[in-house]
């Protein structure tokens, strides 16, 4: 089944691999590597529900794999709505703590998230009122993230990094 995915991958038939996948975990659940296809097959549909359930399958085998919270929050953030920019953030703060720091996308996954939760107001009647985002993260975030480009790339930090990030974490 999975050269047949393989196979149907390589002609452009998205749907039918996402089919064989979905029949071959019926037998072989426990194949990450397989939920992980099925989560980027569904990414490439825009069915951001289905993909957020193979991520969290993922992320029940490697709770500590930081490229899985990033991209489990960048599905949540995709998905849209106060509740999923909550849980995403949690996701991002995830991943900088378990990539030490230097997750480029969790760094500003956090900052849009941030200015994502402060456009979405407050959440609506009987939803938890949960902390959207731990103490100075977003700041913490901005400042790792202007880091990065003074010593890799210095020569977008004024003109590109410095403006988009004053508009996220303003």
């Amino acid at each position: 089944l999975k050269r047949q995915v393989a196979v149907l991958k390589g002609k452009g038939n998205t749907v039918g691999a996402i089919a064989a996948l979905k029949k071959y975990l019926e037998t072989y659940m426990a194949d990450y590597e397989a939920w992980k296809e099925l989560g980027d097959l569904y990414v490439s549909l825009h069915m951001f529900k289905q993909a957020a359930f193979c991520y969290e399958e993922l992320l029940l085998s490697a709770p500590v794999n930081p490229i899985y919270h990033v991209t489990y929050a960048e599905i949540l953030y995709s998905i849209g709505g106060a509740e999923n920019y909550r849980q995403a953030m949690s996701h991002y703060s995830a991943a900088i703590e378990y990539s030490g720091g230097t997750n480029l996308r969790a760094l500003y996954g956090t900052c849009m998230t941030s200015a994502a939760l402060r456009s979405a107001g407050k959440p609506s009647r009987g939803a938890a009122a949960v902390e959207s985002e731990p103490e100075g993260l977003v700041e913490t975030a901005a400042e790792a993230i202007k880091q990065e480009y003074r010593f890799k790339r210095h020569e977008l930090l004024k003109p590109v990094v410095e403006p988009t990030l004053a508009k996220l974490v303003s």
